[in-house]
């Protein structure tokens, strides 16, 4: 998994390098500033500067919850 400052998560298979699932624009025009899995791996959180977090299905791409922050610029996400 990878995703860059224009808020697109990108899934790739490791083995071939193949592109599988994208999700555009993440969170809108903000820009991503850490992701992490939950410990079951089937959930995505992806956070952006604007202070909210998204709980992804991964397999899916949708978004299940977004979940708005107190901070601005959250860096870290941890399970």
């Amino acid at each position: 998994v990878s995703g860059d400052i224009s808020g697109t998560v990108r899934v790739w298979d490791l083995k071939t390098g193949a592109l599988l699932l994208q999700f555009h624009q993440a969170h809108g025009k903000d820009k991503l500033t850490s992701m992490c899995f939950d410990s079951t791996e089937r959930r995505l959180l992806t956070a952006s500067d604007n202070g909210t977090v998204i709980l992804w299905n991964f397999s899916s791409g949708q978004a299940i919850r977004t979940f708005a922050l107190h901070e601005q610029h959250p860096t870290e996400l941890t399970e």
